[in-house]
């Protein structure tokens, strides 16, 4: 198995996705959002990994950076994007690709679904508790 570290995706323009899509054969791991502001107003940028909004932030001034740590997986496939809802944002996701074989990369990763019990959900208020 190879690994690479890469950027995914890069976006300076305002209210536009970028996309990169995980080749067959491969899976990513997505590590870091960084998103920076060139502007003088604040902007608001956003990245999704497999469709799920993994980044969603406020960069409030020029020179202002924000930027997010987090384990993500894409398989082939899926998309990693991100856009920046202003101009002068830039907004970059990076990570890790893997040559990976079997149901991992195929995007065979099955799974199941139930419906939670509330009764069975404690919920703790810790000013009564």
């Amino acid at each position: 198995m190879s690994l690479y570290s890469t950027r995914f995706v890069y976006s300076t323009d305002a209210n536009v996705w970028h996309t990169y899509v995980v080749p067959g054969g491969h899976l990513a791991i997505v590590q870091s959002i960084l998103a920076t502001c060139n502007n003088s107003v604040a902007a608001t940028y956003m990245a999704t990994v497999g469709g799920v909004l993994v980044g969603l932030g406020l960069v409030p001034a020029v020179g202002d950076r924000h930027a997010v740590n987090l384990r993500a997986v894409a398989f082939a496939g899926e998309k990693i994007e991100c856009a920046g809802l202003a101009a002068g944002l830039s907004v970059s996701v990076h990570g890790y690709l893997l040559d990976a074989a079997g149901a991992a990369a195929s995007g065979e990763h099955p799974t199941t679904t139930r419906p939670v019990d509330v009764d069975q959900v404690a919920v703790r208020d810790p000013h009564r508790d």
